[in-house]
Order: C-alpha cells, then sequence, then structure tokens
C-alpha cells in the first residue's frame, strides 16, 4: 500500500513538474516510464533534454534516463531516480557512497593515488568508481602475487589465510594501449594475446556488470579466472587464483562488486 501511495504521489508530482509549452515539447506517461514529445510530433530519442531550466537524458528507446550514465566522453552524470532530473552542483549519498557533481551536472573524480583503500572489509577505489567485499578472514598480501599485463597495475591484493585463494584487482589505461577506441572483440584479443590463451572470452554473470571472462587454469589442483571490464578510459581486472573446493566463496565476493552504471 505504502509503496503504490509513494510511486502515485512521484507521478502526480512529475505531470506537474514537467508540463511544458508545446514549443518545447511535454512528456508524455506511457506506463509508468517517460517519454519526450517534441512539438514536431517525433520523439526525443538519445540526446539530452532541457525543460524549465532542468536537465534529462532520454536513452536510445525513448525513455528517460535514471541512475548513473556515462556520455561518450568518458564523463558520468547522475539522474534521480524519482525525478529524472540530472543532480548537479551538490554532493549526493548514493548506495552508501557520497558522490559530489559540480554545477554542468559532472561527477567529480575526487584526486586519489590508484589504490583509494580499505574501508573494514570493502576495498574502495575512486578512480574507476568500484568497490569490492571480502570475507573477515581475508587479508591483504603485498608484492605481485600473479602474473599481470605489462600495462596493468596492481590496486588490491587479497588472500585466504591459507593461501589456498586469492583475489587481485588491477587498472589499465587505455590511453597507455592507444586502445580508447577499442571494440569489445579487440580488447578480447588483448587478453587473449597477452595470457596465450585459447579458452574463448565469456560473458560474467555476477551483478550484470558486464565483465568478460577468460578461464587460463581449470584443474583438479586450481583454477586461474581473469574478468576484465571497461570503465570510461580505464579497464578494470580481476584476477582469481582458488583451488576448486572454493569456487563458492570466491563467486560469492565477485558478487559483492559494485560499480557506478
Amino acid at each position: 500500500m505504502g509503496k503504490k501511495w509513494m510511486t502515485a504521489v512521484v507521478a502526480a508530482a512529475l505531470s506537474v513538474v514537467m508540463a511544458s509549452s508545446a514549443f518545447a515539447g511535454t512528456w508524455e506517461n506511457q506506463e509508468g516510464r517517460w517519454k519526450y514529445h517534441n512539438d514536431d510530433g517525433s520523439y526525443a530519442a538519445a540526446q539530452w533534454v532541457e525543460d524549465q531550466g532542468t536537465w534529462y537524458y532520454v536513452e536510445q528507446d525513448g525513455f528517460m534516463k535514471t541512475g548513473w550514465f556515462q556520455d561518450g566522453a568518458g564523463v558520468w552524470y547522475y539522474f534521480d531516480e524519482n525525478t529524472g532530473a540530472m543532480v548537479s552542483g551538490t554532493t549526493r549519498n548514493i548506495g552508501g557512497t557520497d558522490y559530489t557533481f559540480d554545477g554542468s551536472g559532472a561527477w567529480v573524480q575526487p584526486q586519489v593515488r590508484l589504490n583509494d583503500g580499505w574501508n573494514g572489509t570493502t576495498y574502495v577505489n575512486r578512480l574507476v568508481g568500484y568497490q569490492i567485499t571480502l570475507p573477515d578472514s581475508y587479508q591483504a598480501v603485498s608484492g605481485n602475487t600473479v602474473s599481470l599485463p605489462e600495462e596493468a597495475q596492481y590496486d588490491m591484493v587479497a588472500s585466504a589465510p591459507d593461501g589456498n585463494s586469492i583475489i587481485v584487482t588491477a587498472i589499465i589505461n587505455m590511453s597507455e594501449l592507444d586502445g580508447e577506441n577499442w571494440s569489445d572483440e579487440e580488447l578480447a584479443y588483448y587478453f587473449k594475446y597477452i595470457y596465450r590463451s585459447e579458452s574463448d572470452v565469456i560473458g560474467a554473470s555476477f551483478n550484470d556488470l558486464g565483465f568478460a571472462k577468460i578461464t587460463l587454469i581449470q584443474s583438479e589442483e586450481g583454477i586461474a579466472d581473469v574478468y576484465f571490464k571497461r570503465c570510461g578510459s580505464y579497464v578494470l581486472m580481476i584476477e582469481t587464483v582458488f583451488i576448486p573446493s572454493r569456487w563458492q566463496e570466491i563467486d560469492d565476493i565477485l558478487h559483492t562488486m559494485k560499480i557506478p552504471n
């Protein structure tokens, strides 16, 4: 009852806020989602819309964007989950983390070192914008524990106390590879080449974050997997090395990964 009431209130507020002149176009509600009807009769798609001094973004399917959005230049913006209005000139807590947005709405990425650090058992990196939480028993490890591509920089390394499961995150600056414009296929080829892998590149299912995965080793003695995902001008890598009986534990860790999307 409470949720339905709140939805009705938000929808009613949107109806008032989004009413605009015929010259500027009007917002149209279609089954609870919003489209922008231009004054020439067409619908806005894949474009910014300014309405009464507030900016919105309409996706390719014509519906208003909410949540995180990254433009073609790699700049992140955030649109209010209820109204779709772009957040600007303020700091907002999103998912437990504070994010600052300048007057243009762009997320102001903190000037921090690559290794942003631990918050309890959660490791946070604001440069790329991810966080991952490890079991209480895991310990941070120093040194190069696994083999990484030459261009990759170690970010976080942690191990179970017995050393039978290790998880590593690393960052690649694509500008150093002249790879800013690589397609997904070219990026996959790069990883297969670097690791001399004959394995297929497959999609990874945790949290719908869009990682790709290559299995390097799979035997009774141990498993080694590499995950990678483009994040703006960077590529985030995760490498896991573990004995087969630790598969569920590693999978649970991967499912704690959060990235703005």
